[in-house]
């Protein structure tokens, strides 16, 4: 009894954690958890986020209160944040610069005030507030963002910056929470996946085919389940497969869901997804033929972490000195036989000479004793 009755707190409290959207880490020391302050607008049994319903032109007030029980001041950050959908597929509130899905209309920091720094004391509480003002033109949609909550260091530190430069501040988190914020306008319309695209890539430096799904209304999906496979055309044979359950997107996200190919190498050629998704209480099939190009497999490939480097380059390279030595060589021996035949050329010539001097000094010596014999007269 004792055993069941510990099992069932762990899955509670594991139950809890998940559901509160929340993250709660001690670190050197220091403990700080923060609270939500519910509206009076706030959905009836829902305690661990802000989730509230409102009208165009609303000014909808956020309080988060941050607790310090340690014996320490400690500076924490409150940051309002964007709903997005991870690679994972879970919802999302960390800080994200983008890219964001095309049909995001409204961006919840956009319409609240930045970042809030808070200070502390030693076992006291700080209240963070935020106004959300509700675009006017908004109407039956889900608006959806949150706030992250951070640890700074016991005091930032500004940086000596010179004139014209923009002042930094080093900041060092200890911990973090992510708080949700939906507001609901009106009647929500039902979430709708489609696929954006399909094609070969990497995942964590991994081969796979990634079906890139996008949910283009503004209200999220939950309890999502996913069930896809690769078919090759020629052959008609599963290349991948998997599925996945017990995700949520986020309105107006986007998110690849990756199937991985293990040690396979991606061929060219024409491929099928045959994708089916659910959640929310609707299905959705996806059926899709796409071509994968050569220097795409080539590319994934290539870079494949369980595929074995190919050794080509290597032999190009030996290749090419093999060449770069062979034409070394014959243009040595060319140019030795050339000064070869020219020194032969020079010493014929020299010899030659040599003989025509020869001749020619004979010569004038035979004149010369012709010349030096004496002439009888006559009488």
């Amino acid at each position: 009894m004792r055993k069941k009755s510990k099992i069932i707190l762990i899955i509670l409290f594991t139950l809890l954690v998940i559901f509160s959207k929340s993250k709660i880490v001690k670190a050197d020391g220091i403990s700080v958890d923060v609270k939500v302050i519910l509206p009076s607008n706030q959905t009836e049994g829902i305690n661990g986020w802000f989730d509230v319903h409102v009208k165009p032109g609303d000014k909808q007030i956020f309080q988060l209160k941050v607790n310090n029980h340690s014996k320490k001041q400690v500076y924490v950050e409150v940051k309002p944040t964007d709903a997005t959908t991870s690679q994972n597929g879970e919802m999302d509130y960390e800080p994200y610069k983008g890219p964001f899905d095309p049909t995001l209309k409204y961006r919840f920091p956009k319409l609240t005030q930045k970042a809030q720094r808070i200070h502390i004391p030693a076992n006291s509480s700080k209240m963070a507030t935020f106004t959300v003002k509700v675009p006017k033109k908004a109407k039956n949609q889900m608006i959806m963002g949150g706030f992250y909550v951070s640890q700074l260091d016991d005091k930032p530190k500004k940086q000596v910056v010179k004139k014209g430069e923009k002042q930094k501040v080093q900041i060092r988190n200890y911990y973090s929470y992510t708080i949700a914020a939906l507001m609901s306008i009106g009647k929500l319309p039902d979430p709708n996946v489609r696929l954006v695209s399909v094609a070969p890539g990497l995942q964590s430096g991994y081969a796979a085919f990634g079906a890139n799904l996008q949910n283009d209304k503004a209200n999220y999906v939950s309890q999502m389940k996913v069930k896809a496979k690769i078919i090759r055309k020629s052959s008609g044979k599963v290349v991948t497969e998997r599925s996945q359950s017990a995700m949520t997107m986020a309105p107006n996200s986007n998110f690849i869901y990756y199937m991985q190919v293990g040690r396979s190498a991606i061929k060219p050629g024409t491929y099928h997804l045959d994708l089916v998704a659910s959640g929310s209480g609707k299905k959705w099939h996806i059926s899709r033929d796409f071509e994968v190009t050569a220097s795409q497999a080539n590319e994934v490939n290539a870079n494949n972490v369980l595929l074995p480097k190919s050794n080509l380059w290597i032999y190009i390279l030996i290749a090419v000195i093999i060449l770069i030595l062979f034409i070394a060589v014959v243009v040595f021996v060319y140019f030795k036989g050339q000064n070869k035949a020219q020194r032969r050329l020079e010493t014929n010539l020299q010899i030659m000479r040599k003989s025509a001097d020869n001749s020619n000094g004979q010569s004038n010596k035979k004149i010369e004793s012709r010349n030096s014999v004496p002439r009888r007269k006559r009488k």
